[in-house]
């Protein structure tokens, strides 16, 4: 009897490993397929096929495009052309040819197995025989779907020289920050940000902060950026568009996945908005000023600065988090070092840590620190 019960039990236990193993190699293959496809595009390109098996032609586009999500933005790939592009960049000495493989977690793959579009950027980058720096890029965007239940090209995002507030616009800028932040491209960055009125006192060492952010909670080498269609900042009709940051990694932080744009009436200018950039070079200064009128005991200027938006904070709460400090570290010199996200680490000599955290929302910073104790307000 015991050992019909362990047969069981076993049984039970390869069947769940089985299943869960196959449900794994499903949703992984069901995510990748599309990155598949493409890759096949371009080894067809650099073996000059004279036709892409992968593309669908102008005929079944015309039956297609009435139930494709990019009817307004596509244009058709002149095959020529994109053997060119590809053949060019992989012959010359200084230059990769980059784009995605696909590879992520398995978390992310869950999230988006199902999805019957996508669209990945082919990149032709030159390098500086001197230093290696990057002198240039050159993109073509494909554009996927499954038709007839299969995934197919259907064309690349039409290149357009105008300004205008449509998603091929918002895509670029989008790629080209996400690019920059890959790259470091400091003075890159400041020059984008510095054209918004939000940003335009923005210097070096803030940028530096922004790629900090960046680097310490996403995979930079992954790091990818495509329209997020259904985000909740998404209004294209108002010259808005939400972007979903992710890389190999996977995050469970809504708002560190969301990158917004917005055009000004202008067309031109940009309003770039993502908590990296908004808040985070200002967070561990914030949590440095805080801890020093904490270590110099000022009562009320520590009640003050408390104060997050017209909430009168008591004298008695910034004497109790005083107190509740210096029980806990003594009367030692603390240091703060960033953990991740918006969360810091404050230590003393002794090596004792406590956590905190900035908050952030509607252009306010707080700090939540649990030796502030609760109040009425």
């Amino acid at each position: 009897m015991k050992k019909n019960y362990y047969f069981v039990l076993l049984l039970i236990i390869s069947v769940t490993i089985l299943f869960l193993g196959a449900r794994y190699w499903y949703i992984k293959d069901n995510f990748t397929m599309p990155y598949k496809v493409a890759e096949n595009v371009i080894q067809e390109a650099l073996q000059d096929h004279s036709l892409s098996e992968y593309m669908i032609s102008e005929e079944e586009w015309g039956t297609h495009s009435k139930d494709s999500v990019y009817e307004i933005v596509r244009e058709p790939i002149d095959w020529s052309k994109f053997k060119e592009f590809v053949q060019t960049c992989e012959k010359k000495p200084q230059s990769s040819l980059l784009y995605s493989d696909g590879k992520a977690t398995y978390k992310v793959m869950k999230s988006s197995y199902e999805e019957t579009y996508n669209s990945i950027f082919i990149d032709c980058v030159d390098y500086s025989i001197e230093n290696n720096d990057v002198l240039g890029r050159n993109q073509i965007g494909l554009l996927l779907e499954k038709v007839n239940g299969a995934w197919k090209v259907v064309g690349q995002y039409r290149n357009e020289d105008n300004t205008t507030h449509d998603e091929i616009s918002a895509l670029a800028a989008a790629t080209d920050f996400v690019t920059a932040i890959k790259e470091k491209n400091t003075a890159h960055l400041l020059e984008v940000l510095n054209k918004s009125y939000f940003y335009s006192s923005y210097e070096i060492k803030h940028v530096d902060k922004i790629i900090e952010g960046f680097e310490k909670n996403f995979d930079l080498n992954s790091l990818e950026v495509q329209l997020y269609y259904d985000g909740y900042a998404m209004h294209a009709d108002a010259g808005q568009y939400e972007f979903f940051i992710t890389d190999k990694n996977g995050h469970d932080f809504e708002q560190v996945n969301s990158l917004i744009i917005h055009f000004e009436e202008n067309g031109e200018t940009m309003y770039y908005y993502h908590p990296y950039i908004r808040y985070f070079p200002f967070a561990e200064e914030m949590v440095e000023n805080y801890l020093d009128l904490i270590a110099r005991k000022s009562i009320a200027e520590l009640a003050h600065f408390m104060n997050p938006d017209d909430i009168v904070v008591p004298e008695w709460v910034a004497a109790e988090t005083i107190k509740n400090y210096s029980d806990y570290f003594g009367e030692q010199n603390l240091k703060v070092h960033h953990d991740i996200g918006f969360k810091f680490i404050i230590e003393n000599s002794l090596g004792k840590e406590h956590q905190l955290e900035v908050i952030y929302g509607d252009g306010l910073m707080a700090i939540k620190d649990e030796f502030v104790p609760d109040f009425d307000y």
